[in-house]
C-alpha cells in the first residue's frame, strides 16, 4: 500500500474527481480528510466508500467564498490527521459567461475559489509539513482552460490560469525544503461541473467532445491515476509542472 499512514486532503471531494482520489489514496493506505460545501450527503457517501473499504476518513464542511473559513478548516484538518503529507486542492467553481455577462463580483468569487483559497490552503498546509518535517506534496486541480482560449471561458480559464503560475511559483519556493508543487489540468471529464453542460448545452458539449483525438470524454479514474502517480515516490523528481490529462484535446 504506497500511501500507508500517509496523511491526505481532498478538497471537494463529495462527487466526481475529488470523491475518486480520495477514495483511491484510501484504497492506498492513506488517512483521509475531505472538505464538502454544501452537500453533506454526498460527502458522507465518500466518507461511507472509503470506510467500506477498510480506510479512514472523515468529511468537513467549509466554504471556502470566505477567507476566515481557511484557517478554521485547515485546524480541523490538520488537529484531526495529525499533520499532512499530500494536499489536493480539487474544490472548483465553474463560470461560463462571456465577457459581457460577466460582472465584477462573479470574478472575484471565480478567482477566491478557483485560485486564492486554495492558494492560502497551502500555505497553511505548507507550513504544516515545515513543522512536521515532511516531505510532502501539493497537487492543484487546474484545468486545460488555464492554457487554452474556449467559449465562455473568460472568468474561469483566467482563475485557472492563475493557478497555473502560483503553482509553477510556489514550486519553486518549497523546493528547498522538499515539498513539491504540482497541478494537473483535466480535459473534459464526464462528471462533476460537466454533468450539467451535457444535457443543459449538448451543441457545446458536442463541440468538446470533437476536440478529443482520443475520441471520449475523461473519467474521475483518469485524473486519480495521475495524482497517485504524482503523489507517489515513483513522482518524487517531479515538482512545478503542470500535467494536461485532456485525452489530447490541447495537440
Amino acid at each position: 500500500m504506497k500511501f500507508s499512514g500517509k496523511k491526505v486532503i481532498v478538497t471537494g471531494a463529495n462527487r466526481s474527481m475529488g470523491r475518486q482520489m480520495a477514495v483511491d489514496f484510501a484504497k492506498q493506505g492513506a488517512d483521509v480528510v475531505i472538505s464538502y460545501c454544501s452537500s453533506k450527503d454526498a460527502a458522507e457517501k465518500t466518507v461511507a466508500i472509503i470506510r467500506s473499504n477498510g480506510g479512514s476518513a472523515v468529511a468537513l464542511q467549509v466554504d471556502f467564498s470566505q477567507m476566515e473559513n481557511i484557517r478554521t478548516f485547515a485546524d480541523a484538518a490538520l488537529s484531526h490527521l495529525g499533520g499532512v503529507d499530500i494536499l489536493i486542492n480539487n474544490a472548483g467553481m465553474l463560470c461560463r459567461e462571456r465577457t459581457f455577462e460577466l460582472s465584477p463580483e462573479k470574478m472575484q468569487a471565480v478567482f477566491q475559489i478557483n485560485s486564492i483559497a486554495p492558494l492560502y490552503l497551502s500555505q497553511l498546509c505548507a507550513q504544516a509539513m515545515l513543522s512536521n518535517q515532511a516531505k510532502g506534496c501539493i497537487i492543484n486541480i487546474s484545468s486545460i482552460a488555464g492554457t487554452m482560449t474556449e467559449p465562455r471561458g473568460i472568468g474561469y480559464s483566467a482563475s485557472k490560469a492563475a493557478m497555473n503560475k502560483w503553482t509553477e511559483n510556489m514550486a519553486l519556493d518549497l523546493a528547498e525544503y522538499s515539498i513539491r508543487v504540482n497541478a494537473i489540468a483535466p480535459g473534459v471529464i464526464e462528471a462533476g461541473m460537466n454533468e450539467a453542460t451535457a444535457t443543459s448545452n449538448p451543441e457545446l458539449w458536442d463541440y468538446f467532445l470533437k476536440k478529443i483525438p482520443l475520441q471520449r470524454a475523461g473519467t474521475p479514474s483518469d485524473i486519480a491515476n495521475m495524482a497517485l502517480f504524482i503523489a507517489s515516490d515513483e513522482g518524487g523528481w517531479i515538482t512545478g509542472k503542470i500535467f494536461e490529462v485532456d485525452g489530447g484535446h490541447g495537440l
